[in-house]
């Protein structure tokens, strides 16, 4: 049995366009003024890098369950709040 001209239209009538969501963007919205970073932002920035290189080498080097358990354990006491 084949569809009808009409069917295929009343099919296509019940098909939405996606709508758009209005998110929250968590990025910061873009200023005029200048913005800088400090050197104390950037030190901490650098320590967070070296200890995430320190425990992927660690989890590498200990690849069975207790070095899992470890490095996440390690991982939370290097992490930062958001």
């Amino acid at each position: 049995m084949e569809l009808e001209d009409n069917d295929l239209a009343k099919a296509a009538e019940h098909k939405r366009a996606p709508v758009p969501s209005k998110r929250c963007s968590r990025l910061r919205r873009r200023s005029a003024e200048e913005q800088s970073v400090s050197y104390v932002e950037l030190f901490f920035d650098l320590f967070y890098a070296f200890a995430i290189t320190q425990l992927s080498h660690y989890l590498i080097s200990h690849l069975n369950a207790q070095g899992a358990w470890r490095t996440a354990f390690r991982s939370g006491a290097s992490s930062r709040p958001s």
